[in-house]
C-alpha cells in the first residue's frame, strides 16, 4: 500500500481500510485523552504523563514510588510543592513541580545521557503547562570511608540510593559551575526559590546562582506573571532572603 497525495491511496483494497479503521481509532483515543487531560491542573497534567509515559521501578514502594528510571543509566526523583514553600506564589503547586534528584552512573555520565534526561523532562513540560524546577547540588554516594564511591551501572545505583540509602556528599560550591552550564545549555532559566521554609547558609549570597527551572512553551501568562520577580535573578527581594 502506498500513499500517493492527500487521501490517494494504492494498494489492496481491504488493507487500505484496515489502516484507515486503526487510523481513526487512534486519532479518537488522543483526543480523548487530550480532552481529559485539558481537565487537570499543569502539575497533574505532568503527573499523569509522566507515570504513563516512564519507567517507575517502585511505583507501588511507598515512599519511593516517584522514583523514574530514566534513558536506561539514569535516576530521577520528582517532587511536588506546598503553598507555604511559595506563599508569594497564588497556588504554586498546581503549576510547579521538583527535581529533587537526578543521577546518572559514573560509567556513562558525559555521553548525553543526561541531556537527554532533561530533554524527555522538558517535553513534558511543555505538553502539561508545568514548570520544573531544581537546585544545583552534584553529589555522590559516601563509599563508607567518606569520599565518594564510584556507580558503573543500573544495579549499583539502586543499591546505593534505595537499598542501602547510603549518605550523600555533595560537591563543594567552586567545582559546580561546569554543572550550572549544563542546564543552561539544556535551557533552564536562573530563577530565585528562597522562601519562609529554605535555610540558608549564612555565609553563602548567591544561592539563587545554583537555582533553576524550566519555563515550557505552554506556561499560562498569568503563571509566567506570578514568577517575574523571582525570575529577576540576582535583583529579587527572594534572593537575600
Amino acid at each position: 500500500m502506498k500513499q500517493l497525495g492527500p487521501d490517494l491511496w494504492c494498494g489492496d483494497y481491504e488493507v487500505l481500510q484496515s489502516y484507515k479503521h486503526c487510523r481513526k481509532i487512534l486519532d479518537s483515543k488522543r483526543l480523548e485523552e487530550d480532552c481529559e487531560l485539558n481537565k487537570l491542573k499543569p502539575s497533574q497534567r505532568f503527573w499523569k504523563i509522566s507515570r504513563n509515559d516512564w519507567a517507575r521501578p517502585w511505583k507501588f514502594v511507598p515512599g519511593q514510588s516517584n522514583y523514574y528510571r530514566m534513558q536506561e543509566f539514569g535516576l530521577m526523583e520528582l517532587a511536588g510543592v506546598q503553598q507555604a514553600d511559595f506563599p508569594d506564589i497564588e497556588d504554586c503547586q498546581d503549576f510547579m513541580l521538583q527535581i529533587r534528584t537526578l543521577y546518572v552512573c559514573d560509567l556513562h555520565q558525559g555521553k548525553g545521557v543526561g541531556r537527554r534526561i532533561l530533554d524527555q523532562v522538558k517535553e513534558v513540560a511543555d505538553r502539561s503547562g508545568c514548570v520544573v524546577f531544581l537546585f544545583v547540588r552534584p553529589f555522590g554516594f559516601d563509599s563508607g570511608s567518606g569520599t565518594m564511591m564510584g556507580i558503573r551501572s543500573w544495579e549499583e545505583l539502586v543499591t546505593a540510593a534505595i537499598e542501602e540509602e547510603r549518605d550523600v556528599l555533595y560537591w563543594k560550591k567552586t567545582a559546580c559551575g561546569s554543572v550550572r552550564n549544563f542546564y543552561e545549555v539544556a535551557g533552564f532559566t536562573n530563577i530565585c526559590l528562597a522562601g519562609p521554609r529554605s535555610q540558608p547558609d549564612p555565609d553563602e549570597n548567591d544561592a539563587w546562582q545554583y537555582e533553576y527551572c524550566y519555563l515550557p512553551k505552554s506556561l499560562e501568562r498569568l503563571h509566567r506573571e506570578q514568577l517575574a520577580e523571582r525570575l529577576n535573578a540576582g535583583l529579587s527581594r527572594f534572593c537575600n532572603c
